[in-house]
């Protein structure tokens, strides 16, 4: 990982490079989960990330982070406020779009932008983080503090057996 940069943005426009960026991270990963998912429902959930589409329903951001292996984008990972239950907007937060390319997982990037969204999060006063976890990315949520607090089926990806697919909601609260 000596060789993968970090970069952290509060304020980072989502331009069409960028978003193009993110979107070469987010499909190969996204269909590396295919013994998990469904290849065709991958596709399907795939579309959320188009460029014009994420651009809509991410903003307004909080932190941008993307991890670097030169000049080629191989992980990202961002944080929003969100109102939960008995949180306001502002005391919530949640993380989203944490995508690694396949050939660099396991290698600690994810755990890396997880945790440098913790540190924001609490720098900042949020006192509840949640997500979504896939399978895949279960075991490092709870590894960081993370509790399952419920599932819920995934509108758009569908497991190998053709059933709605079920997503973790873990949550984190920070002090």
């Amino acid at each position: 990982m000596d060789r993968i940069n970090f970069v952290t943005s509060t304020s980072r426009t989502l331009d069409d490079k960028l978003l193009g960026d993110v979107y070469s991270v987010v499909a190969p990963s996204m269909r590396s989960n295919s013994g998990y998912y469904d290849p065709s429902s991958i596709e399907v959930a795939l579309q959320a990330y188009e460029p014009h589409r994420f651009r809509e329903w991410s903003q307004p951001l909080l932190l941008s982070i993307f991890a670097y292996d030169g000049e080629k984008m191989v992980g990202t990972g961002f944080l929003k406020h969100r109102k939960f239950e008995n949180v306001t907007t502002e005391a919530g937060g949640y993380l989203f779009g944490g995508f690694i390319l396949p050939e660099y997982q396991r290698q600690g990037i994810g755990r890396k932008i997880i945790e440098t969204q913790i540190d924001h999060a609490k720098r900042i006063g949020i006192k509840v983080l949640r997500g979504n976890a896939s399978e895949a990315s279960l075991k490092l949520l709870q590894d960081l503090g993370f509790v399952e607090i419920g599932k819920h089926e995934d509108d758009a990806l569908k497991s190998k057996d053709g059933a709605k697919a079920e997503l973790h909601t873990v949550e984190l609260k920070l002090q």
